[in-house]
């Protein structure tokens, strides 16, 4: 089983059990104030485990046609 660094240094893209990249969301995230859990499924090892995420900040993506207005 791969630590909490571990995984976060494989961004999540694989299983934290077998190591499998067949993962898969298994239902709908939760949110509660900065954080989100997001079920996830193994497809190959069938373990459920839970990605956990920290929202810091933001970026503002525009393109060409499109006018933001400030307050």
């Amino acid at each position: 089983m791969k630590t909490d660094q571990e995984h976060a240094e494989d961004q999540g893209l694989t299983c934290p059990n077998c190591g499998s990249s067949d993962i898969e969301p298994n239902g709908e995230p939760t949110f509660f104030v900065e954080y989100m859990w997001l079920p996830m499924t193994c497809n190959s090892c069938r373990i459920y485990y839970e990605d956990h995420y920290k929202i810091y900040g933001y970026e503002v993506k525009q393109n060409e046609n499109q006018n933001l207005s400030s307050s």
